[in-house]
């Protein structure tokens, strides 16, 4: 059994800034392609015009402008939220580890049981069941 003391807070930052960074572009990409689609289907039921001869055409209206703006609006949105969210990620990090190590001189901390068969050596050459004793 292997007891985590002590936590990096530079280390818990980056981590968490990274781990923010992925998953507000995932679901940043996923949230930018729904409104994405609703403003192209508005836009094209919008511009379709029907001339008194029956043909119908396609004309550019304000609708197109307002489509090229909303979508190049959505773009920086998504841009901006993805430095937000690194940064709010790191700052997470940093918080969380500096309560941990707070509460790791009440508690005690993480107990964690390691296989040496899977991992085999640490990176400096140590052996685990040097770590363990």
């Amino acid at each position: 059994m292997v007891t985590i003391k002590h936590i990096n807070v530079g280390s818990a930052a980056r981590v968490g800034a990274i781990v923010s960074l992925i998953v507000g572009a995932i679901t940043g990409i996923l949230l930018l392609a729904l409104p994405s689609l609703v403003f192209s289907s508005l836009v094209n039921i919008a511009t379709v015009v029907t001339n008194s001869g029956g043909t119908t055409t396609v004309q550019p209206t304000f609708n197109d402008a307002f489509a090229t703006f909303s979508l190049v609006t959505m773009c920086i949105t998504y841009g901006v939220s993805l430095v937000f969210s690194t940064i709010a990620g790191g700052i997470g990090g940093m918080l969380f580890a500096f309560a941990y190590n707070l509460s790791v001189r009440w508690v005690g901390g993480l107990e964690v049981e390691l296989d040496p068969e899977i991992f085999g050596k640490t990176k400096r050459g140590a052996d685990l069941d040097d770590i363990y004793e």
